[in-house]
């Protein structure tokens, strides 16, 4: 007889992103700043049969916007967001990397202007070697997405 088990209890409403990067979910969070009194469940190294382990996020009675997903697309360009009705998925998509990026992040360059003054980063998405870079729009530099700092 085969179990099952979930590891991580359903929701009536609300926001599933599934599918994160293993290492990535606590960053997804806090790129959302979503901090109110709705339940969050966070699942961390979870198994996945596609992505070996992978991260899960599970937000009660919200709904994220198109720049909320956007965001989610910097660090898990795979992701995908499930909206939940009545425990059941009521849409899926997956998320899209954004043009630009306006001051969610800080440019890792110390001698940004960014960095010595108190104006909003911009960043635009470039192809790096195969993956995605961020040209910053002060100092022009690129930079890995994992080089980048949040504010």
């Amino acid at each position: 007889m085969k179990e099952t088990m979930l590891s991580v209890t359903a929701i009536r409403t609300g926001t599933v992103i599934d599918h994160i990067l293993n290492g990535q979910g606590m960053r997804i969070l806090r790129l959302l700043k979503i901090y109110g009194s709705d339940p969050i469940t966070i699942g961390l190294n979870l198994k996945s049969s596609l992505m070996g382990l992978k991260d899960l996020i599970k937000i009660e009675n919200v709904f994220l916007s198109k720049e909320e997903t956007a965001r989610i697309a910097l660090f898990a360009p795979r992701a995908t967001v499930n909206v939940i009705q009545d425990y059941q998925i009521a849409s899926k998509y997956q998320v899209q990397l954004p043009q630009q990026v306006e001051g969610l992040l800080r440019c890792p360059n110390s001698l940004c202007i960014t960095r010595l003054e108190k104006i909003p980063s911009s960043f635009t998405l470039i192809e790096l070697r195969g993956r995605t870079g961020l040209r910053c729009r002060f100092c022009e530099k690129v930079h890995r997405q994992e080089e980048l700092i949040e504010l």
